[in-house]
Protein backbone atom coordinates (compact mmCIF):
# COMPACT_ATOMS: atom_id res chain seq x y z
CA UNK A 1 0.00 0.00 0.00
CA UNK A 2 1.87 3.11 -1.14
CA UNK A 3 2.33 6.18 1.04
CA UNK A 4 0.55 4.80 4.11
CA UNK A 5 2.44 5.33 7.38
CA UNK A 6 2.78 2.07 9.29
CA UNK A 7 1.28 2.26 12.77
CA UNK A 8 2.74 -0.16 15.30
CA UNK A 9 -0.78 -1.16 16.36
CA UNK A 10 -1.72 -2.28 12.83
CA UNK A 11 -1.23 -5.83 11.68
CA UNK A 12 -1.98 -4.55 8.18
CA UNK A 13 -1.25 -0.86 7.43
CA UNK A 14 -4.48 1.12 7.13
CA UNK A 15 -5.12 4.65 5.97
CA UNK A 16 -5.81 7.12 8.76
CA UNK A 17 -8.36 9.90 8.38
CA UNK A 18 -10.17 12.47 10.43
CA UNK A 19 -13.89 12.88 9.92
CA UNK A 20 -15.01 16.43 10.73
CA UNK A 21 -18.66 17.08 11.48
CA UNK A 22 -20.63 19.91 13.08
CA UNK A 23 -23.64 19.60 15.33
CA UNK A 24 -26.86 21.14 14.13
CA UNK A 25 -27.90 22.31 17.60
CA UNK A 26 -25.34 25.17 17.58
CA UNK A 27 -25.53 26.68 14.06
CA UNK A 28 -24.95 30.19 15.47
CA UNK A 29 -21.31 29.22 16.16
CA UNK A 30 -20.63 28.51 12.48
CA UNK A 31 -19.23 31.20 10.21
CA UNK A 32 -21.01 29.69 7.21
CA UNK A 33 -24.67 28.88 6.55
CA UNK A 34 -24.33 25.15 6.01
CA UNK A 35 -21.73 22.54 6.86
CA UNK A 36 -21.09 19.23 5.16
CA UNK A 37 -19.01 16.49 6.73
CA UNK A 38 -15.35 16.53 5.65
CA UNK A 39 -12.98 13.59 5.48
CA UNK A 40 -9.25 14.34 5.45
CA UNK A 41 -6.63 11.66 4.91
CA UNK A 42 -3.59 11.88 7.15
CA UNK A 43 -0.23 10.73 5.86
CA UNK A 44 3.30 11.61 6.89
CA UNK A 45 2.96 15.32 6.09
CA UNK A 46 1.67 17.59 8.86
CA UNK A 47 -1.85 18.95 8.44
CA UNK A 48 -2.78 22.31 10.00
CA UNK A 49 -6.38 22.96 11.09
CA UNK A 50 -7.90 26.37 11.81
CA UNK A 51 -10.37 29.08 10.81
CA UNK A 52 -8.44 30.90 8.03
CA UNK A 53 -8.15 28.94 4.74
CA UNK A 54 -5.01 30.78 3.58
CA UNK A 55 -3.16 29.82 6.79
CA UNK A 56 -4.34 26.23 7.13
CA UNK A 57 -4.68 22.97 5.24
CA UNK A 58 -8.16 22.31 6.66
CA UNK A 59 -10.64 25.09 7.42
CA UNK A 60 -12.88 24.76 10.47
CA UNK A 61 -15.24 27.76 10.17
CA UNK A 62 -16.22 28.29 13.80
CA UNK A 63 -16.43 31.52 15.76
CA UNK A 64 -14.16 30.28 18.57
CA UNK A 65 -11.68 28.50 16.30
CA UNK A 66 -8.27 30.19 16.13
CA UNK A 67 -6.74 31.24 12.80
CA UNK A 68 -4.35 28.28 13.19
CA UNK A 69 -5.63 26.01 15.95
CA UNK A 70 -3.71 22.71 15.83
CA UNK A 71 -1.73 20.35 13.67
CA UNK A 72 -1.73 16.60 13.25
CA UNK A 73 1.61 15.13 12.23
CA UNK A 74 3.23 11.74 11.86
CA UNK A 75 5.83 10.84 14.50
CA UNK A 76 8.23 8.57 12.61
CA UNK A 77 10.08 7.50 15.76
CA UNK A 78 6.91 6.32 17.54
CA UNK A 79 4.98 5.28 14.42
CA UNK A 80 1.83 7.24 15.23
CA UNK A 81 -0.04 10.44 14.50
CA UNK A 82 0.09 13.16 17.15
CA UNK A 83 -1.89 16.34 17.67
CA UNK A 84 -0.32 19.56 18.92
CA UNK A 85 -2.35 22.64 19.76
CA UNK A 86 -1.02 26.10 18.94
CA UNK A 87 -1.36 28.93 21.49
CA UNK A 88 -5.04 29.94 21.53
CA UNK A 89 -7.85 31.22 23.75
CA UNK A 90 -10.18 28.25 23.20
CA UNK A 91 -8.21 25.00 22.87
CA UNK A 92 -9.86 21.85 21.57
CA UNK A 93 -10.34 18.85 23.82
CA UNK A 94 -9.24 15.28 23.18
CA UNK A 95 -11.74 12.74 24.52
CA UNK A 96 -13.12 15.41 26.86
CA UNK A 97 -9.73 16.58 28.18
CA UNK A 98 -8.68 20.13 27.19
CA UNK A 99 -5.37 20.13 25.34
CA UNK A 100 -2.46 22.32 26.39
CA UNK A 101 -0.57 24.38 23.81
CA UNK A 102 2.80 22.97 22.88
CA UNK A 103 2.18 19.41 24.14
CA UNK A 104 2.15 16.51 21.69
CA UNK A 105 -0.68 14.08 22.25
CA UNK A 106 -0.82 10.66 20.56
CA UNK A 107 -3.91 9.80 18.55
CA UNK A 108 -5.49 6.37 18.71
CA UNK A 109 -8.34 4.98 16.62
CA UNK A 110 -11.60 6.20 18.10
CA UNK A 111 -10.18 9.38 19.64
CA UNK A 112 -12.38 12.47 19.33
CA UNK A 113 -11.22 16.10 19.17
CA UNK A 114 -13.90 18.72 19.86
CA UNK A 115 -13.95 22.50 19.43
CA UNK A 116 -17.18 24.52 19.56
CA UNK A 117 -19.78 22.70 17.48
CA UNK A 118 -17.17 20.56 15.70
CA UNK A 119 -16.39 16.91 16.32
CA UNK A 120 -13.26 15.47 14.72
CA UNK A 121 -13.00 11.67 14.78
CA UNK A 122 -9.66 9.92 14.22
CA UNK A 123 -10.32 6.65 12.44
CA UNK A 124 -9.28 4.24 9.68
CA UNK A 125 -10.47 4.26 6.09
CA UNK A 126 -10.98 1.25 3.86
CA UNK A 127 -9.60 1.17 0.30
CA UNK A 128 -13.01 0.95 -1.34
CA UNK A 129 -14.10 4.21 0.27
CA UNK A 130 -13.16 7.51 -1.37
CA UNK A 131 -11.12 10.11 0.52
CA UNK A 132 -10.90 13.86 -0.18
CA UNK A 133 -7.54 15.63 -0.62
Amino acid sequence: MPNVPFNVLDLIPTRRVVVIDATTDRPDELLIETWEQQIVELKEKRVVFGRIPSLTDVCIPGRIVAKQLFEIRWNEERCRHEVEVYPCVYPPSLNGRPLISGESNPLFIGDVLTIGPFRIDYTTWQDEQEVER
